[in-house]
């Protein structure tokens, strides 16, 4: 089982999401980048605001950590 380390950090503001948000996603059992669902939950749960749907993935910079 694989598991990679993504940092992402919100390169402009969307929603209640603001400009230099950062979160550390963790990617189990697959290669590529995380997912904009994935990005939403754990900004959800290191941050106390509730993301609506719709938000472009090309809001952040997603870097491997």
């Amino acid at each position: 089982m694989s598991s990679y380390l993504w940092e992402v950090t919100a390169n402009k503001n969307w929603g209640k999401v603001t400009k230099g948000m950062m979160v550390e996603v963790l990617v189990v059992n697959r290669t590529g980048k995380p997912n904009v669902k994935e990005i939403q939950e754990d900004l959800e749960k290191k941050f106390p605001i509730t993301i609506a749907g719709g938000m472009p993935e090309s809001t952040f910079d997603i870097t491997k950590a």
